[in-house]
């Protein structure tokens, strides 16, 4: 197992591939969900979301994980046979992930760096859209891919998840290409084909 940690966070990757966050003051315990690392080639059309190619999203998978210093720890992940990379790199009372690009093989799209999940259960989104939306998971299956700004879009570069035991707020420190994509299905996947 890798990991990094400070007082208040520690992030590991396990042999599994399954990748951690832990709120060691909290005791909130968040993992990474699988189905939301996602790859694929150009979304847009027009700065318009392309759902043809939504619908071509594929998934990605942990290869392995290698620590970089004490603070930062690189994530490998297999896109199809491109190699994409993340680097998790602790803050006095968070975390952060950056994308390294690496051999993308014309790759355009990339989840960043997924969606983390709460182990301890009673898992409620917080989402900037409309006049803002706590959502706890009750009805009709949904999903889209929003821009930032306007009416349906994302009015902030964030979102939060929210467990039993504490939240974890995740958010976009940069809006250029940025894209918020959020579902729920019947199998509670998150399925990219749907």
């Amino acid at each position: 197992m890798v990991f990094i940690k400070n007082d208040n966070v520690r992030i590991e990757a396990a042999p599994s591939g399954q990748i951690y966050a832990k709120d060691l003051k909290r005791g909130a315990n968040w993992r990474l969900e699988e189905c939301s690392l996602l790859y694929g080639w150009n979304i847009l059309k027009n700065e318009f979301t392309n759902q043809a190619a939504v619908r071509e999203l594929k998934s990605m998978a942990v290869k392995h994980a290698a620590l970089i210093n004490d603070n930062e720890m690189q994530v490998f992940l297999d896109a199809g046979g491109a190699e994409i990379s993340y680097v998790y790199s602790l803050l006095p009372d968070g975390f952060e992930v950056r994308l390294k690009l690496n051999n993308t093989d014309g790759i355009e799209t990339f989840s960043m760096p997924g969606s983390f999940t709460p182990e301890n259960g009673g898992k409620k989104l917080i989402l900037p859209v409309m006049q803002g939306m706590l959502w706890d998971g009750r009805g009709e299956d949904v999903g889209d891919i929003c821009a930032n700004g306007g009416h349906g879009g994302f009015s902030m570069q964030m979102y939060g998840v929210l467990s039993d035991k504490g939240g974890l707020l995740c958010a976009a420190e940069e809006s250029v290409d940025s894209r918020w994509r959020y579902i729920k299905d019947g199998d509670g996947k998150g399925n990219p084909n749907r």
